[in-house]
């Protein structure tokens, strides 16, 4: 593969170019090795290089290796159906998938036979309706819910086989079986169903890794080991696995830069000083949104969000082409709607330009001329924080005050409506995707993210004709449904960015060099092998 030692990024939108720099400090522990339970990162010989990898993951580490808790973990659970990071589905779990009838209102699936869990279940029918309904009880606090509220039955065909039916048209029935959003697709042991507790700390799945208890640290770092009876042992490319959640990307750049680590996550403040350290760089990948939801859409908390000047008004009062800069370098892409370039519902028009005189005209019309506030809530990041602290400068410049509560990132839930009930806005970092799988998530009235289940009859109406659309008017459908959202003013995004990964050439391979979505840890591989 090529390298990326010239300083360029693959771009797969004009706007993907490079990013700004950013200065590299480190706190270590007492090892010396960079963390935040004092587990040291032990720097590693050639050798050993090819056949063990350290990544650091996210800042925030989950608290739980639940999948249905919304925790990727594709080290320790196949999919029904994987989607790879070119975006194309393809066979995991499930050998055959595809929609019975008219109606997109049956799909059926066919699994791959032979498999069992980690503990030695069958992987067959009954398990994947067992992992359905486990998804469906609100106890699970599964994110994969409210793609699945239409179901009405789980019929068995036989036992490699069976029947999902569900009571509305649904043309994204696959993508709910894929490795994403915490779903049914990712399939967990029938067993350890019986006592979920267990998923919190141990793996049950078909998998090619598992974790090793004895030396994982949950909240720091998380040590995976193959999996002597997985299905296909040419796809285990690593004697070992270590994941970490380092604090700052700073440290784990410096991690990066002393042998510690040969791979990270990394973003728009971090990449130009990975470029001039020497290290590969690939991406951005799949696009996020990220700004806020306006919630709070009758104004039951907040009154004046209940009037859609004054959300469209704070639209309005944002300099995102400022902010995006500033933030994001050439990563980042200023936007104004749920959608982004060449994606489902993409207006080439903006909706909302920066304009700070348009927006106090329309506080003054909603009778808000003297100001107003409003609380909003975050996860303590240090991008999220300063996003916030942005917007709420170009806020202040129209009269408008934030009351930030930031909640601690293990504990910040986008779809946590009870608690959100009480801010009249959220912090939202999403990926895009079609319109039709974004309403079930943010907008139509039983979204997990749409607290006070506010109702649009003109959403709903639109969503209902997409569903059993053909492919020749969805796209029509898609941007109808975009703008109108924008249009109501529920949301204010502000930027469209992607995750790139910052990686040692010498020692990880990465094949696929222009990826729809972020690779999944699966996907690296040695650079010698």
């Amino acid at each position: 593969m090529p390298t990326r030692r010239d300083g360029k990024l693959t771009r797969r939108r004009l706007f993907w170019l490079t990013a700004g720099a950013a200065a590299v400090s480190c706190s270590t522990n007492d090892d010396g090795g960079p963390g935040t339970s004092g587990q040291g990162v032990d720097a590693k010989t050639p050798n050993e290089r090819s056949l063990v990898l350290r990544f650091h993951d996210r800042t925030v580490a989950p608290d739980t290796l639940d999948p249905a808790r919304g925790m990727g973990v594709p080290l320790g659970y196949d999919s029904l159906i994987y989607e790879a990071p070119d975006g194309s589905l393809q066979p995991q779990i499930a050998e055959e998938w595809g929609y019975v009838g008219d109606g997109n209102e049956t799909f059926e699936i066919r699994l791959r036979s032979g498999l069992s869990f980690t503990d030695g279940e069958p992987v067959n029918a009954e398990a994947v309706k067992v992992n359905i309904d486990y998804r469906l009880d609100p106890a699970a606090g599964s994110q994969s819910a409210a793609f699945l509220g239409s179901v009405t039955d789980v019929e068995l065909v036989d036992d490699l086989t069976l029947r999902v039916h569900v009571s509305e048209p649904d043309p994204l029935m696959p993508a709910i079986f894929t490795q994403h959003w915490g779903g049914p697709g990712i399939l967990i042991s029938p067993a350890a169903l019986e006592d979920p507790g267990v998923l919190a700390t141990g793996t049950f799945g078909v998998g090619r890794y598992m974790i090793d208890p004895g030396r994982t640290v949950m909240g720091d770092h998380y040590t995976w080991i193959p999996d002597p009876n997985y299905w296909d042992q040419d796809a285990i490319f690593w004697d070992e696995i270590v994941i970490h959640h380092m604090p700052e990307l700073s440290a784990a750049l410096a991690a990066l830069q002393s042998g510690q680590i040969d791979l990270m996550r990394a973003d728009a403040t971090i990449i130009e000083a990975g470029q001039a350290a020497g290290f590969a760089v690939e991406g951005p990948g799949m696009p996020i949104v990220q700004g806020f939801a306006l919630i709070d859409r009758d104004g039951e908390t907040e009154p004046a969000l209940g009037d859609v000047r004054v959300r469209q008004g704070l639209n309005y009062a944002i300099d995102r082409e400022k902010i995006a800069r500033a933030l994001f370098g050439d990563l980042g892409m200023p936007t104004d709607q749920m959608s982004a370039p060449s994606r489902s519902g993409w207006n080439d028009e903006p909706f909302y330009p920066y304009d700070p005189d348009r927006a106090a005209q329309l506080f003054a019309e909603a009778g808000y001329g003297e100001g107003f506030s409003f609380r909003v809530r975050i996860p303590p990041d240090d991008a999220f924080t300063r996003l916030t602290e942005a917007v709420a400068d170009d806020l202040r410049k129209v009269g408008v005050e934030l009351q930030v509560d930031a909640v601690p990132g293990n504990q910040f839930d986008q779809g946590d409506g009870s608690t959100n009930r009480e801010y009249g806005a959220i912090l939202m970092g999403w990926g895009i995707h079609p319109p039709f799988r974004m309403g079930r998530s943010w907008w139509l009235p039983n979204s997990p993210n749409n607290a006070f289940g506010t109702v649009d009859e003109q959403l709903v109406e639109l969503d209902e004709e997409l569903a059993i659309a053909d492919a020749e008017v969805q796209e029509e459908l898609d941007q109808r449904i975009i703008s109108r959202v924008a249009e109501l003013a529920w949301f204010l995004p502000i930027v469209i960015f992607g995750e790139a990964v910052l990686y040692d050439d010498q020692v990880v391979n990465l094949p696929w060099t222009d990826f729809a979505s972020f690779p999944w840890p699966t996907e690296f591989r040695p650079a010698v092998e």
